[in-house]
């Protein structure tokens, strides 16, 4: 896969804030193809919430918020939203754009 652009945030979130379901790809940006995320929180606890939550074909998987945790997913097939946090997250994330005029190739069976 060759991507040929991408787009970065640094993404504070307030305390008692959360992301609804969403797939991270709209019809301005169609090319959207890879989501990453490295959080930057330290000393986070599971209680404090933010997690991020992957709605997969056959499960909820929910992602703990960790220090120099690296996340990825193909932001075109998976659905993802942010559960509410008791403060604030720290996070950079950034989406990978493949060559929106070419098809997306799918790796079977990877998540």
């Amino acid at each position: 896969m060759s991507f040929v652009t991408q787009e970065a945030h640094y993404t504070p979130c307030p305390a008692q804030t959360r992301y609804q379901r969403h797939l991270d790809q709209f019809q301005y940006a169609p090319g959207r193809t890879v989501f990453t995320t490295s959080y930057l929180n330290w000393d986070w606890h599971a209680e404090e919430g933010g997690q991020l939550c992957l709605h997969l074909a056959e499960r909820l998987q929910d992602l703990l918020l960790s220090r120099n945790r690296l996340v990825l997913f193909r932001s075109v097939d998976i659905q993802h939203e942010v559960l509410l946090a008791t403060r604030e997250r720290l996070s950079i994330i950034c989406l990978l754009r493949y060559r929106s005029a070419l098809p997306i190739p799918v790796a079977h069976g990877i998540v």
